[in-house]
C-alpha cells in the first residue's frame, strides 16, 4: 500500500511541476506575441506588411526583415525587390513595402523577426499567403 501511495505522489508531483514548467516557456514575449506578414496584390503592385505586437510589455526591441519572394524554378524562391528592414525599441512594429511592375507568378512575403525581451534575444521567420498575378 505505501509503495502505491508513494508512486501516486510521485505521478503528482510530475505532473504538478510539469505544468508549470510550460506555463513559465509561454511567457517569452515570441510565444504571447501576434506576429503577421501579409501581402496583397493589386494589379501588377504589391503591398507588404509585418507586424509585431506584444501586449505583455516584456519586448524592448524588434527587427523586422521584410522580403518579397517569386516562386521560381523547382520550388525555390527569387527575393524581388530588395529587403526592407526595421528597427523599434519597445513591444509594437510596423513595417510596409510596396513593389510595382511585377511580371505573372507566385509571389509571398517573408518576415523574418529578431525579438529582444527578457534579456533573451529569438529569431522566427513567418510567410505569408501566397498570391498569383
Amino acid at each position: 500500500m505505501k509503495k502505491l501511495l508513494s508512486l501516486a505522489v510521485t505521478i503528482v508531483m510530475v505532473f504538478a511541476f510539469g505544468a508549470s514548467a510550460f506555463a513559465e516557456a509561454g511567457t517569452f514575449a515570441l510565444g504571447s506575441a501576434i506576429r503577421t506578414s501579409s501581402l496583397v496584390i493589386s494589379g501588377t503592385t504589391a503591398t507588404c506588411t509585418s507586424t509585431y505586437k506584444d501586449d505583455s510589455g516584456s519586448t524592448t526591441k524588434i527587427v523586422i526583415t521584410q522580403t518579397l519572394e517569386k516562386d521560381g524554378f523547382l520550388w525555390t524562391w527569387e527575393t524581388i525587390g530588395g529587403t526592407r528592414t526595421k528597427t523599434v525599441n519597445g513591444s509594437t512594429a510596423t513595417l510596409t513595402g510596396k513593389v510595382s511592375n511585377l511580371e505573372s507568378g507566385t509571389y509571398r512575403v517573408k518576415t523574418v523577426f529578431e525579438v529582444t525581451a527578457d534579456g533573451e534575444t529569438e529569431t522566427i521567420t513567418v510567410y505569408s499567403a501566397e498570391k498569383e498575378i
